[in-house]
């Protein structure tokens, strides 16, 4: 028996026979306590959690699709901005932006084309070169 049928079945007995503890329905279903225990606490806990998680979802793809080239740590922040102390953790955003897929795409570093000492010495001196021929056709022209 899965710790889920058991909460709801004592749920059931418990309607019946509200004396019952939850350490002897335990042994009777032979169920360890501290799973029946922990999945009973915990339960109200994840449905909250997941309560907030869903604000969060619509509060990180608002801002995300109002600045498509927000990463993660911006987007936070701007969240911090708007909602204060309720604005969900960089964690969660970076989470939250892989499953709605709205991760911006990286910059890519240029490449820039190589040029060796001597392709610059050589330029220059062409330059140069050209330079003074320009200088002696204007001689011979005047």
């Amino acid at each position: 028996m899965s710790v889920q049928q058991a909460l709801k079945l004592y749920a059931e007995v418990l309607q019946d026979q509200p004396h019952i503890s939850l350490s002897s329905f335990a042994r009777d279903v032979e169920v360890p306590y501290w799973k029946l225990r922990d999945a009973r606490r915990y339960a109200r806990r994840a449905k909250v959690r997941q309560a907030r998680c869903e604000s969060h979802r619509g509060q990180v793809r608002d801002v995300a699709l109002a600045n498509p080239t927000y990463g993660y740590r911006r987007v936070q922040r701007q969240l911090v901005r708007q909602y204060g102390q309720a604005a969900p953790g960089r964690h969660e955003v970076r989470r939250l932006l892989r499953e709605l897929d709205l991760i911006p795409v990286q910059p890519r570093k240029t490449r820039r084309p190589f040029v060796s000492v001597q392709t610059l010495l050589r330029i220059r001196q062409l330059e140069q070169d050209g330079q003074t021929h320009a200088a002696q056709k204007e001689q011979l022209s005047d």
